[in-house]
């Protein structure tokens, strides 16, 4: 049998996955993402697979509630995002490739 070190991993050991990055988008008339600015480039967008919204927390102090329109893109260089503008801040963010 194996002996462990019994020492317990802390806090400072543990790190989130796939946080949400700030990202510049150039969007239509009606807010719809057309280009994304990944490493100083702007990417068209080629395709939107998909796109819903989250209302989150309304029983929250309205700072602490969530209000974010996610879109699920195909850009022309062949990259696949979820990115969602932050309804509250009106800010974009990428949240996973």
């Amino acid at each position: 049998m194996g002996e462990t070190s019994r020492t317990s991993l802390g806090a400072g050991d543990l790190r989130a996955l796939n946080l949400p990055r700030p990202v510049e988008v150039a969007v239509d008339a009606r807010g719809i993402p057309r280009a994304v600015r990944l490493d100083g480039v702007a990417v068209p967008v080629t395709d939107i697979a998909d796109v819903w919204r989250i209302d989150d927390g309304w029983w929250r102090p309205e700072a602490e509630q969530v209000n974010r329109l996610y879109f699920e893109l195909t850009l022309a260089n062949g990259s696949h995002l979820t990115l969602y503008h932050d309804l509250r801040s009106e800010s974009w963010h990428v949240q996973r490739t």
